[in-house]
């Protein structure tokens, strides 16, 4: 590498970005740098090389990315207009997940995406559905009994956990979310350059980049990289510290389809089981998508497309690539920042890479470093970083591989398998129904309830509070909630 003889700079504002890729995740962080940073002169570069072209080629089978409430929260601190994209229909509003045969006792049932918990008495509902020994909790989620009926939920604007209660997620059209954020950085002025790095000059005392030198002799200064290519390392001296999750999702496959749908999209995605792994399933206008994740070592090549056929019938677009499941312990190191499936790759649903990019660009505009990196910023984001990637691997296990009775499938993991923060949660519901609270976390409180309720069916504990209440009032309660919501219902338009 070529050394770099000037000084050292004082922790002034930083002037030039370089963004290494130009996937979706490459593209929205050019957007989000470029809207958090107006207020300053920044020149963002965004570098598509051939090595991210290839990865991008691998995604254009994924026509829908399942994306939580979180990408609406990523537009509206940016200032994004997105209402667009929901009128054009290339973002659909997803109300719940239903799971198929992922359990031996329950094979079939939807989780809405609640945000709020009813109460009796200041008794939140899914105690007193215990309490009550209720075991049907259909009739309690108003987005979870939409999503059956192909109804489109929209919450109220009260503050009724029943009405309001739930915050609806959305599956994206890959291609149309590509062009939108590709225009939007356009209007934004961000350099765009299709090309090949040829070296890489860094400061002889800090290690950090200091330049890009192209195949074309072109130099590119920058204060800080964004890298969204997986497998191309900014710092080829550095061993990128790595938290390994195939002991916990035993893939080494992805397998992605399409197929050609005249019906309407459908407002839930669902997650199918089988002896080969785990499907899922998103639905668009036109258009209905299977992702299954497998093992090679278990299932070859036709097992897995017989499968996804199966589900999706004629398939006019299938691609089938490696993954490794696993995130990164230090995405900032220095002055350069992996994001995408450079930092995690964690599987597709219910949290996709995109989502987990634009919570890190986030958290980088809210702790934006000098162009020194203080090691004290550095920490703190990092630290903010890994605890969502933690957060998301532990919802992802829960939600699609925990069996709290005997495993069906050998991916399934018991409690035993499972890391010991996700143990710790599932214990404390199972022992008291609660779960602990924390700050600004990347899964609510309630969106774990909303899962640990179907999950955890074991309770050994109970609320001391119902001791005191009568049995006949928390029923009518209970009736007063489901009329409360069959009136909902009623009011909701079909799903188109």
């Amino acid at each position: 590498m070529i050394p770099l003889t000037q000084p050292v700079k004082d922790n002034s504002p930083i002037e030039n970005i370089v963004i290494v890729g130009a996937d979706i995740s490459a593209w929205s962080a050019a957007v989000g740098l470029a809207r958090g940073l107006q207020g300053q002169k920044v020149n963002i570069t965004l570098l598509d090389l051939p090595t991210s072209t290839m990865q991008h080629q691998s995604h254009i089978a994924q026509s829908a990315i399942h994306c939580t409430e979180h990408l609406f929260d990523y537009h509206r601190l940016l200032g994004i207009q997105d209402k667009q994209l929901l009128t054009n229909g290339q973002m659909k509003l997803c109300s719940a997940t239903q799971f198929i045969d992922q359990n031996t006792s329950d094979n079939n049932y939807f989780i809405g995406f609640e945000k709020a918990q009813a109460s009796y008495r200041t008794v939140e509902m899914h105690h007193v559905l215990h309490w009550l020994n209720i075991t049907d909790l259909r009739p309690y989620s108003v987005s979870a009994l939409a999503a059956e009926q192909q109804q489109l939920a929209l919450p109220t604007t009260n503050n009724d956990p029943i009405t309001a209660g739930f915050t609806p997620r959305v599956n994206l059209s890959h291609s149309h979310y590509l062009k939108f954020m590709q225009g939007a950085a356009s209007h934004l002025g961000i350099n765009y350059k299709k090309c090949k790095i040829k070296d890489t000059i860094y400061h002889p005392h800090t290690g950090f980049i200091q330049h890009f030198i192209l195949e074309d002799e072109t130099k590119i200064a920058t204060d800080l990289v964004i890298n969204a290519v997986s497998g191309f390392d900014l710092f080829t001296d550095h061993q990128q510290p790595c938290e390994d999750c195939s002991g916990y999702l035993p893939f080494d496959k992805k397998l992605v389809a399409n197929a050609n749908d005249a019906a309407v999209a459908k407002p839930y995605q669902q997650c199918l089981a089988s002896e080969h792994g785990l499907v899922e399933v998103s639905y668009l206008p036109g258009n209905q998508q299977a992702i299954l994740h497998y093992s090679s070592r278990t299932t070859n090549e036709q097992q897995a497309k017989q499968l996804v056929t199966d589900i999706l019938g004629d398939i006019n677009n299938l691609h089938i690539g490696d993954v490794e499941f696993s995130y990164s312990k230090a995405p900032l190191f220095k002055n350069g920042l992996l994001i995408g499936e450079a930092a995690s790759y964690l599987g597709t649903c219910p949290i996709s890479s995109l989502t987990l990019s634009q919570r890190s660009i986030s958290k980088l505009l809210e702790l934006f470093p000098g162009k020194a990196c203080l090691a004290m910023n550095t920490q703190e984001l990092n630290r903010r970083i890994v605890k969502d990637y933690e957060e998301a691997l532990n919802y992802s296990l829960l939600m699609n591989t925990y069996s709290e009775t005997s495993t069906k499938y050998p991916w399934q993991l018991n409690y035993a398998q499972l890391p010991t923060s996700l143990q710790h949660k599932v214990s404390l519901f199972s022992c008291s129904g609660r779960v602990s609270s924390q700050l600004n976390p990347f899964i609510s409180r309630n969106a774990w309830i909303a899962v640990l309720k179907y999950k955890v069916r074991q309770r050994l504990g109970y609320e001391p509070v119902l001791d005191a209440l009568d049995k006949q009032q928390a029923l009518q309660f209970l009736n007063h909630c489901s009329q409360k919501i069959q009136h909902s219902l009623s009011r909701f338009r079909p799903y188109t």
